[in-house]
Formats: structure tokens, C-alpha cells, sequence
């Protein structure tokens, strides 16, 4: 799975210069708690206002492209010995919005 050339400075580990530009993403769909994704490189990349992909879709390569944005998720927290679901406090969650995709054969 890779970033696409248009998203070369984001693969680098620069990916503030790539938020609010539109980019390429080619990697795996996959379901997470905060929706549905798109894992490149290991990293998962969600897809705004989309909350599953369909099974048959699911697992399968796919092509996305869309508006690269960071975003804020409930941070996990502790209360009362119990944790509850959230990223840690120092992640950096990026997600495509406006986007389209296609299967990739």
C-alpha cells in the first residue's frame, strides 16, 4: 500500500504541510472505533461521515481521494479504576474528507 506522489510530504513525516490539500491515498479499508479507515503504511487514515465499509469491500485494496485533515478524538481517561475508549493524549489522528473511492484491482 503507499501515499500517492501528491502526498509525499505527508508519507515524510511532514503532514502538516499536506492538511487542507486534497491527496491520494492507496491502502486497505478498514473498520475502526472511530469509523472507517483506510491503512497505509500501518497507519490508519479515517474517512469522515463514513462509519463502516461493506464486507465485501472490507480487507479489500482501495484507491481514496480527499481532503487531508487532522482532528481531535476523545483522549482515553481513567475513572474509577476504569478506562474508557479514546486515543492517547500525544496522538495525531488525520482523516480525508469530501472524498471519493474505488476499488483497486
Amino acid at each position: 500500500m503507499a501515499w500517492s506522489a501528491s502526498a509525499t510530504a505527508a508519507r515524510s513525516g511532514n503532514r502538516d504541510a499536506q492538511i487542507g490539500k486534497f491527496i491520494t491515498l492507496i491502502g486497505t479499508a478498514q473498520n475502526a472505533k472511530l469509523g472507517a479507515a483506510i491503512v497505509v503504511e500501518g497507519e490508519a487514515i479515517y474517512l469522515k461521515g463514513k462509519d463502516s465499509w461493506k464486507p465485501e469491500i472490507l480487507g479489500q485494496k482501495v484507491r481514496v481521494k480527499g481532503l487531508f485533515q487532522e482532528f481531535s478524538a476523545p483522549v482515553a481517561g481513567q475513572k474509577n479504576g476504569e478506562w474508557s475508549a479514546g486515543v492517547s493524549q500525544d496522538s495525531r489522528i488525520y482523516r480525508l474528507e469530501n472524498f471519493k473511492w474505488e476499488p483497486v484491482h
